[in-house]
Formats: structure tokens, sequence, C-alpha cells
């Protein structure tokens, strides 16, 4: 399942937005996976995640990789959705500076992924599932991308997934933290 997304060529208007609200937000939508035995788990950082995004997008991103985690857990499962400020002390990606992000991650204890599926799972049109387009990973890099953000994932197979997203924070929001 895939939620529609923006292109590359989508224009965003950001504005600053709590990510724990949009994770709340999403949350409540992802209450129906319940009854297939997904149990969800927020994991909130305690104080406002401040970001510059546009909402809709945020909440396509968040739901993008909950909806992927839940098909992963066909016999149920655990899906975790965390919230972080986190520090980065070095480049772990050429393009982050070391600094404050905002950190969200969403992880499964699903089915898990090769290192060649996991290689591709952001590129367009792939899917490795009967009926998916290959768009709804896609979309999640593209708005990433649009917001000056970072994704990492970590998978292997029976062991489940976790992405990471790592956004910059506001100017204002550093100098709080």
């Amino acid at each position: 399942m895939t939620a529609p997304g923006p292109t590359s060529t989508s224009i965003l208007v950001p504005n600053t937005v709590d990510l724990n609200e949009v994770v709340r937000q999403t949350a409540f939508k992802l209450a129906r996976f319940q009854d297939e035995g997904i149990h969800l788990l927020l994991d909130l950082w305690l104080r406002p995640v401040e970001v510059v995004a546009e909402p809709g997008a945020l909440d396509r991103v968040v739901m993008n990789l909950a909806l992927n985690a839940c098909d992963a857990m066909p016999d149920g499962g655990v899906l975790t959705i965390e919230t972080a400020i986190a520090h980065a002390w070095r480049r772990p990606i050429a393009s982050m500076r070391p600094g404050p992000y905002a950190r969200l991650r969403v992880t499964d204890n699903g089915s898990g992924m090769t290192p060649d599926v996991t290689h591709k799972m952001f590129d367009r049109f792939f899917t490795t599932k009967e009926h998916g387009t290959g768009l709804g990973l896609h979309s999640v890099a593209v708005t990433i991308e649009q917001l000056q953000g970072t994704i990492s994932v970590e998978s292997a197979p029976r062991r489940g997934t976790s992405v990471t997203i790592m956004l910059p924070l506001p100017p204002l929001t550093i100098r709080r933290s």
C-alpha cells in the first residue's frame, strides 16, 4: 500500500511543524492495523521536534514507511515509530554536516530485506509486492531530499527493518536545544 506522494517536480510549501504531532496523527490512521496483529509503539521525544516541512508531505513519509513495515509483517508484529533530537558528530553520510538533527526512525520486526533489495528500495517503480507500484518509498526519498535530509536503512532477512531519517532543525530550534 502506498500513499500518494510528490514527484521530483512537486513544490513543497514548508512551515515549522512538530514531527511528534505528525507521528501522532499518522498513528491514529494506523489504528486499523491493530486488528491485523500489528502492535504500534510510539517512542516520541518529550519536547516538540520541530522541522521545516509541509505537514502533508511529512505525513506521507511516515505513512508510507509504516505501511511498508506493516506489509512486511503479514502474521503480525511490532511497528515502532521514534522521534528524537540527535547529534551527528561526524559525517555518516557525505551530504550531512555535523550538528543537531530531528530523527525519525520506523522499525519493524518483519521479514527484513536482503542487501540487494535494501539498495534498490527507494528506486522509482521498484517493488517486491505483487500489486505494488514502486512509488511509495520513492516518494519518501524525493520528499526527504527536498527537505535536505538523509535516509539510512538497516535490514536483514528475518530480522526486520529500521529506516532512519535525519532532518535539519530550524535555526531557532538549534539555539533552544
